[in-house]
């Protein structure tokens, strides 16, 4: 910025200095004055010329890490602020681990339950358990036996229906001995309360008696007794009711059962498929019992002892997985570095999908920047490069392009460039500035200053002083960089170029140089 101001001072002095000039002119000559006009020239030289681009950047640290936890938990510790030195392996943030201390326990048990499957698969099958599985066949082997002949009754029930018919005789005749049964129980029950009434009433005449000193004491106990006797028998008539009364209930069902089972066949036929499948899972149960009783005598087959293999080695497997997640909980530094920034406090949820902190190298900074399709091709990695920030004005920092993007960016279509930066003293990741880059070179060619160049409709040109004239003189340009162009025709090494007074100037014109020649 001060440079730019002494600049500025500089062509304001200029100006007025061949403002005051000419006006001496005029009053000596006003006629020959009148046509000069104060410039100011450059030579053309010959030279080396580096065109180069100048792109806006950002400092990066060369190394710079998301801390990311390998497992979700809450947080409990926060070791380090943004600013902190920190050591590889020093111990950053710590998550609660109980849940993953349970999960390790799990994994153990999982682990000891498949080697002791696989140790007893191995060691073979004891006499006692080769015996229980025998019992088990003969059990299965007599339930079978049961259904079948449970099913060939069903069958013959379904497909014989005279039988049913007797069925429902016999129940009949059930339902009239039962119905005799009743009527003679109503009968005694009838007579025994008769009786009992008779020796209440006995006993009731004999107490007067009694208080009357008319009948000694043992005779009222005698009719005492005979009251309590009848009572009983009655209690006992009326048990027996109940039970000729339950039986003929019991017998009026199983008469109407087997009515219905010799009018409708469905029953029938819904017995022989309860009985089948009754029969059905007798089978299967005998031949897995017989399968197991086999397999025991046999000893332990190969693709058992394999699967129990396998199931150590998935146990073992996801142990050590447990034992990684708990391991996760303790996140420490990768690096030596520094902490550039914290996203995370006590008490808050962590996550694999969020960064807890960035860690950074700072003595190991690049600046990146993006470049059009245009510049891409005209950068090689290991060329020289230069770097400005804004936080240090006026100081340019070497460097050399460390990376190109292979391929543009998906969003921006821009190419990234990384320029490693050499003594990058001052300089802090996040600081923002410009990247010169260079994209041509030509040596030993002839170069103008950039501003000699005027952009006419037929191509550009410039104006030449010779001989106390200006002379507008057609160029052919080549490479350009921030202050100078390659001149590859019209011009000569040697000759002045108006830089400075171009305005209004036209061939043939007298002009007065002002600075950077003489007069010619």
């Amino acid at each position: 910025m001060k440079k730019k101001w002494i600049w500025l001072a500089v062509v304001l002095l200029i100006v007025v200095l061949a403002a005051v000039r000419n006006i001496s002119k005029r009053a000596k000559s006003p006629e020959a004055v009148a046509e000069e006009v104060g410039v100011v020239v450059a030579q053309v030289v010959e030279g080396d010329l580096l065109q180069t681009v100048t792109v806006a950047g950002t400092i990066k640290s060369e190394l710079e890490i998301n801390l990311v936890p390998k497992a979700a938990g809450k947080v409990l510790a926060v070791n380090v602020e943004v600013g902190d030195k920190v050591r590889a392996g020093q111990v950053l943030v710590r998550l609660d681990d109980t849940d993953y201390r349970s999960a390790v326990r799990q994994a153990e048990a999982g682990l000891a339950s498949a080697k002791a499957r696989l140790a007893q698969l191995q060691a073979g099958v004891s006499a006692s358990e080769l015996k229980q599985a025998q019992a088990q066949v003969e059990q299965a082997r007599i339930a079978r036996d049961s259904a079948e002949k449970a099913l060939a009754a069903a069958k013959h029930q379904y497909e014989n229906r005279t039988s049913t018919q007797s069925q429902i005789d016999a129940a009949q005749t059930q339902v009239s001995v039962a119905e005799a049964a009743v009527k003679a129980a109503e009968t005694n029950l009838a007579s025994a309360k008769a009786r009992a009434q008779s020796a209440q009433t006995n006993l009731g005449r004999m107490e007067q008696l009694y208080s009357q000193d008319a009948i000694t004491k043992q005779q009222l106990e005698g009719a005492r007794l005979e009251a309590e006797l009848a009572q009983a028998q009655v209690e006992a008539a009326r048990s027996q009711l109940a039970q000729a009364q339950a039986s003929l209930e019991g017998s009026k069902k199983g008469l109407k059962t087997a009515q219905s089972i010799h009018s409708d066949r469905t029953l029938a036929k819904q017995q022989v498929d309860a009985a089948q499948s009754q029969l059905d899972s007798a089978i299967a149960a005998l031949k897995a019992a017989e399968a197991r009783y086999e397999q025991l005598a046999g000893g332990a087959r190969a693709e058992d002892v394999a699967m129990a293999k396998a199931s150590v080695k998935q146990a073992e497997a996801a142990l050590e997985q447990a034992r990684q997640q708990l391991a996760s909980c303790t996140i420490t530094s990768p690096i030596d570095g520094v902490v550039a920034q914290r996203f995370i406090q006590p008490g808050e949820m962590a996550s694999p999908a969020q960064p807890l902190l960035i860690l950074v190298q700072p003595d190991q900074l690049t600046m990146e920047a993006e470049v059009g399709e245009s510049i891409i091709p005209h950068l090689a990695e290991g060329e020289p490069a230069f770097v400005e920030v804004d936080a240090l004005p006026g100081k340019q920092l070497a460097g050399k392009i460390k990376n190109l993007a292979p391929a543009a960016d998906s969003r921006s279509r821009g190419f990234l460039v990384r320029v490693a930066v050499e003594g990058a003293q001052g300089l802090k990741a996040g600081m923002l500035g410009r990247m010169i880059l260079q994209t041509a070179a030509a040596k030993d060619v002839l170069k103008v200053p950039r501003e000699s160049i005027i952009a006419g409709e037929d191509g550009s040109y410039v104006f030449v002083v010779k001989n106390g004239k200006a002379q507008r003189t057609p160029v052919e340009l080549g490479l350009e960089s921030d202050n100078e162009v390659e001149v590859r025709s019209g011009l000569k090494a040697g000759d002045q170029v108006v830089i400075r007074g171009q305005d209004g100037l036209s061939s043939g014109v007298k002009v007065v140089v002002l600075e950077g020649g003489s007069e010619k």
